[in-house]
């Protein structure tokens, strides 16, 4: 449990860090993850079926790549000798005024830090390709994910029927 939080906290961070890296945590992945979002999405219109059960298959698989990227990173931070809260640390101090620096010596300019963060958005960019392909085993493309992700943010019938959907084994 304190290892899925560490990794969510890393995760947030590298969203400062990078903004195009989700936080998500919770519910659906963001559309914006995987590929920009039409500036008109189209009508909403009833998805059928088998676009539901592929979506609901590209999820689950979207699902397990992001844990494993996550204990990825946990571990590159850990790897160089940091602690994901330091490395958290020193992140928050390039979003943030230099009073809420770190105090202690690893700095943004630590040599451990820029590996961590080079393996991290190495890390980061192989799991946006293995979800992207995910995706596209199922029979979608990645635009057609995004389409439906987005409908399902909107659309409490078809967030429903996903949800069912994720339920069957």
């Amino acid at each position: 449990m304190m290892r899925v939080l560490l990794a969510l906290a890393l995760m947030v961070s590298c969203w400062w860090l990078n903004p195009t890296l989700p936080a998500a945590a919770q519910g659906l992945p963001s559309s914006q993850f995987l590929a920009a979002v039409p500036t008109s999405p189209p009508a909403p219109t009833r998805v059928p079926r088998a676009d539901v059960a592929q979506f609901a298959q590209a999820y689950q698989a979207i699902q397990e790549i992001r844990a494993t990227a996550e204990a990825d990173m946990v571990q590159a931070v850990e790897a160089v000798g940091l602690t994901v809260d330091r490395f958290n640390a020193i992140a928050d101090s390039q979003t943030s005024d230099s009073a809420q620096a770190p105090k202690s010596s690893a700095r943004p300019d630590d040599p451990r830090f820029s590996a961590a963060l080079d393996r991290i958005l190495a890390l980061r960019q192989q799991a946006e390709m293995a979800m992207a392909s995910a995706i596209e085993e199922t029979g979608l493309s990645v635009d057609r994910f995004n389409q439906i992700l987005d409908q399902a943010n909107e659309d409490s019938d078809l967030y429903q029927r996903i949800g069912e959907q994720l339920k069957q084994p």
